[in-house]
């Protein structure tokens, strides 16, 4: 088998594109405080959570984990899915 050496460009751009196609392909994780004055319309409530995300490596998959204080007979919870002030 023949054998031809790999120019130094070449090899240091296959390990640059490697190497971000790694960092591309690791989960993302995400945090958000929680509180009454974060809804549209603000909320007066001593209520106050944190909820702790991870996006999945494809982005198709989000985990979560909800966490809550000072609040009683919770009915759901949801993610509002747009910029800051909007429903």
């Amino acid at each position: 088998m023949f054998k031809k050496p790999i120019p130094p460009q070449i090899a240091l751009f296959t390990a640059l594109i490697v190497s971000v196609g790694t960092v591309a392909a690791q989960p993302q994780n995400f945090v958000a405080h929680l509180s009454g004055g974060e809804e549209v319309s603000s909320v007066d409530t001593k209520a106050t959570g944190q909820v702790k995300l991870q996006l999945d490596k494809s982005g198709t998959e989000l985990a979560y984990k909800l966490i809550v204080a000072n609040i009683v007979d919770v009915k759901q919870a949801h993610i509002h899915c747009g910029p800051a002030g909007d429903n």
